[in-house]
């Protein structure tokens, strides 16, 4: 329960220091940690699928893409 709540709190925190931050790259990369935190967050509510489906993509994929994209 705790690190439930531990999780979810960065999570919130996470999102808005993405959405105030000053360069987009950092917010791209506070979304990609918060994303990460989202995978480790379905794995505490048993949803492994989902939990590595938003790891890949989440973490992975869609952050490597906004760099190239903001490059």
């Amino acid at each position: 329960m705790i690190v439930e709540k531990l999780v979810l709190i960065c999570m919130v925190v996470l999102a808005v220091m993405a959405l105030s931050a000053a360069s987009l790259r950092r917010a791209i990369i506070y979304l990609a940690v918060f994303s990460l935190l989202a995978s480790f967050a379905y794995l505490l509510y048993r949803a492994p699928d989902v939990a590595i489906a938003e790891a890949v993509i989440g973490c992975g994929l869609a952050p490597v893409l906004y760099l190239v994209a903001l490059k």
